[in-house]
């Protein structure tokens, strides 16, 4: 049958045609750039064809990638790839089609630094505008959380690079001095408004008086509560000092026995009722006008000369004085204090210097050094001296109290501390040049298993290497957060504040610590199970034993509560939420934690400088259905612990907030996160 003939050869007549298919080879078949490029073609992809005359074209699917040269050929080929630097603080994922073949191209996030200018502004009352200077080479949005604060430029408050912010503040009517902000980045421009002010006006506004002195008042309109204060003692109020509306203030102005003219104020509210006076005319010369005296004591003469009556005195018990028409006589007994000492002696209105050598007896105190226990405590000191040699105790802290705090001779001087709530403390007690050292004890850092918390779900549970942990206790910093700066080599500190988290001895990356809470880095050397110990300001907590898993992965979530909407960018890098929801068959990129191991490895507290991936298997789910991950590792720019996936929503996902989670090796995330899906 002729028909059965061509049946049999057909499979042989089709071969070649079935040999003159075209196969294309692209490499490579991906890569990654750094956030910044200097200009150029940054990467050149390799075109192989399966045989002469198979046409090809390349073409970007992003606008920050070019294709320069190669936008299309035939037979084998080169293709030319210009990639715009990246301004974001995120890395972004683009790709490439070639010869009908999808590239992937991963860039890493920009350094973004960030400086304001001016970092804080003052507006009155009623309220005004202003503006500040954003200067950085990244994109950036100024947001305030504060009711009475407005960004009125740029449109949404949206910019990039250098730019300048512009600000609307509403007139206060509280009452009361406020303070608001608004953030551009890491960075927060402060702005203080002080209350609306009630105004006083005085009449007269000021008065010039004689030597002699004499009374006076003036009149206060006002139409609130005001007080009224003399700034100089010589002006006594003898009438009213308050009032709430209009009111009078009674005055006294002392004659002035001076030489020189005075000036002084009565203050009301906001406005100052200026006191002019007149001088007396009397003028007093000292001759000398100080003198130096040895420990052993001595005397001297003071010439005066004045154009009127004038006396002599002094407050020193060591000092005596007597006086004639024109001279000062004074005689200093001897110094037996163990400290020079400086007196005064008043003549008119003119002041005499005396300085006196110190002593030449010795004082000891013992023992040299105490220490008192955390609940604080009493105990004594002995001070050696010989009768009339003179000393004072003094402490250096206002936790010790003393008795006596002076004496003449040896003597004993009790001391009391009270309980330390924090840290060990040192403090000092001296007895004229000898001083005593005390030192108290203080609380130890603590903490319990369940207090070991995984920082993106909040559960306590087994470890794993690179997991960002947050742990929980008492007296594990300082009072205030204190937050990590990065030191040399883009590294995150194992020590803040004189706080270390140690894992098997083996100091860890810290983010951030304070007195009941820290945050740190596992590090990706732990295996099986690990010691940790937290050393606060010397003193070392208990340890705790925890297991170590392979992989203990968490989704890190906005509310940072460990569940709802999680830590995620859609492909356009906007953060995805129900107001910015996802495509199906878009990428979204998930921020978790605890992925375990990377290769190439990662050193502990480092900033991950490009892609490093997970060495185990990885898999996300949305709405129970399996996505496609992209990619399961470091997510450059971040400190090496945090885990980036980017996940494909799937084409024919629900609308909605889904649920999400990811999986690696054979450990999942915390249920309840969601990703926004439109």
């Amino acid at each position: 049958d002729p028909r059965m003939r061509l049946l049999y050869w057909f499979p042989l007549l089709a071969l070649p045609a079935l040999a003159q298919e075209c196969v294309y080879t692209v490499s490579p078949t991906s890569f990654s750039v750094p956030a910044a490029e200097t200009g150029g073609i940054v990467r050149t992809l390799r075109i192989d064809v399966s045989r002469g005359g198979c046409a090809w074209t390349a073409r970007s699917n992003v606008s920050w990638i070019t294709v320069s040269f190669g936008q299309s050929g035939t037979n084998d080929g080169t293709v030319g790839i210009r990639v715009d630097d990246n301004r974001e603080a995120l890395t972004r994922l683009g790709t490439l089609t070639i010869a009908g073949q999808t590239i992937p191209v991963t860039q890493a996030a920009a350094n973004c630094n960030f400086t304001i200018f001016p970092t804080s502004a003052v507006v009155g009352a009623s309220g005004g505008t202003g503006s500040f200077e954003v200067r950085t080479a990244c994109s950036w949005q100024a947001v305030t959380n504060t009711e009475w604060i407005t960004v009125v430029t740029p449109e949404n408050g949206r910019g990039a690079g250098t730019g300048a912010v512009g600000y609307s503040v509403r007139a206060n009517t509280t009452g009361a001095t406020r303070t608001g902000s608004i953030e551009v980045g890491p960075l927060r421009f402060n702005i203080q408004q002080p209350a609306a002010s009630c105004t006083q006006s005085l009449t007269p506004a000021q008065v010039s008086l004689s030597a002699a002195g004499g009374n006076g008042s003036f009149a206060v309109a006002s139409g609130c509560a005001w007080t009224a204060s003399a700034s100089a003692s010589w002006i006594q109020l003898t009438g009213a000092t308050s009032g709430d509306g209009n009111g009078t203030v009674a005055y006294t102005v002392q004659a002035n026995a001076q030489a020189a003219a005075r000036s002084g104020n009565i203050r009301v509210g906001s406005q100052t009722f200026t006191v002019n006076q007149a001088g007396s005319g009397c003028a007093v010369v000292l001759s000398p006008t100080s003198a130096s005296l040895p420990a052993a004591g001595g005397s001297g003469t003071i010439a005066v000369a004045a154009t009127c009556t004038w006396t002599a005195s002094t407050n020193e018990n060591w000092l005596r004085l007597t006086t004639s028409a024109s001279t000062v006589n004074f005689t200093a007994e001897p110094n037996n204090s163990g400290a020079a000492r400086i007196g005064a002696i008043a003549i008119g209105a003119q002041s005499f210097t005396v300085t006196q050598a110190a002593g030449g007896c010795a004082v000891t105190v013992s023992p040299a050094s105490v220490q008192i226990g955390i609940a604080g405590g009493s105990g004594s000191l002995l001070v050696s001296a010989a009768n009339g040699c003179r000393w004072t105790a003094s402490p250096s802290a206002a936790w010790l109290t003393l008795n006596p705090s002076s004496g003449d001779g040896g003597a004993t001087v009790f001391y009391n501390a009270s309980a330390n709530t924090g840290p060990a403390r040192t403090a000092a007690i001296t007895v004229n040049a000898q001083s005593v050292t005390v030192t108290q004890a203080g609380s130890s850092p603590s903490f319990t298993a369940a207090g070991v918390r995984h920082a993106a779900s909040f559960v306590s549970g087994p470890l794993a290497p690179g997991l960002i942990v947050t742990i929980f206790g008492n007296s594990l910093g300082p009072a205030d957060l204190t937050v990590a700066t990065l030191i040399a080599a883009n590294a995150f500190p194992t020590e803040i504040a004189g706080t270390r988290v140690l894992f098997d001895g083996v100091a860890a990356p810290l983010l951030y610590v304070s007195a009941n809470q820290l945050s740190t880095v596992v590090p990706f050397a732990v295996r099986g199970s690990t010691r940790i110990e937290v050393e606060a300001r010397g003193a070392r907590s208990s340890p705790v034993m925890l297991p170590v898993s392979l992989t203990a992965p968490g989704i890190f979530t906005q509310s940072a509560q460990g569940s709802g909407p999680g830590a995620i960018l859609n492909q356009n890098f906007t953060v995805n939420g129900p107001s910015s929801p996802a495509a199906p068959g878009s990428f979204v990129f998930v921020f978790a934690t605890g992925g375990g191991a990377m290769q190439p490895a990662v050193r502990d507290g480092s900033l991950a400088p490009g892609a490093a991936g997970v060495l185990v298997p990885f898999a996300a789910e949305i709405d129970g259905a399996a996505a496609v991950v992209d990619y399961a590792g470091a997510a450059p720019g971040l400190i090496a612990g945090v885990l980036q996936m980017n996940v494909r929503v799937p084409f024919d996902a629900r609308i909605g907030e889904l649920p999400l989670v990811i999986r690696v090796d054979e450990a999942a995330s915390q249920p309840g996160v969601t990703v926004s899906v439109r």
